[in-house]
């Protein structure tokens, strides 16, 4: 066996969750069912609330990167070929 210059583990990935799709759904599924696509009438109160939840939302903070990648590395000069 030859000696491994990178260790790697890929990470595991979350399903990313939208937390405001059931209101973009309905906003959508207005405008598409009255044909109002500027929203100033029929949808008003379905647009304000899905404005309400983008800003209730916030920003995400950065993700860390995982530190498992540094110490397998660090790691595998220990350990002969």
């Amino acid at each position: 066996m030859g000696r491994h210059t990178r260790i790697r583990v890929r990470p595991k990935k979350d399903p990313a969750i939208a937390p405001c799709a059931v209101e973009m759904v309905a906003m959508l599924t207005c405008w598409s069912s009255s044909g109002d696509w500027e929203g100033r009438a029929t949808c008003k109160s379905l647009k304000d609330s899905l404005h309400a939840c983008m800003l209730a939302a916030g920003k995400k903070p950065p993700k860390r990167a995982p530190a498992i990648n540094y110490h397998l590395q660090r790691l595998s000069k220990d350990f002969p070929p």
